[in-house]
């Protein structure tokens, strides 16, 4: 999975976009970055300002693939989804 996948799977299961970042730093606290660190990638979680780093030294898929995961758990966890719809 390349993020450009990573965003059209996001945006088809209606995933908030303030709950996630590619390729930038989060500006929303409580989010999710998934972030370019030289050569390789990194996911890293903003919460009140702070950014913790959750994965580092990742492949774009493996990178991908954790934030898909940890995006996953939060929505089953009742976590903030797109308004609108039931």
């Amino acid at each position: 999975m390349n993020i450009e996948e990573l965003r059209e799977k996001l945006i088809r299961a209606g995933v908030h976009p303030g709950l996630y970042s590619i390729a930038q730093t989060a500006s929303e606290s409580e989010s999710y970055s998934l972030m370019r660190d030289g050569s390789a990638w990194a996911v890293l979680y903003k919460e009140r300002g702070t950014f913790t780093e959750i994965g580092s030294d990742l492949s774009e898929t493996q990178g991908c693939l954790l934030l898909l995961q940890l995006l996953s758990e939060a929505m089953c966890l009742g976590g903030p989804t797109k308004s609108g719809g039931s």
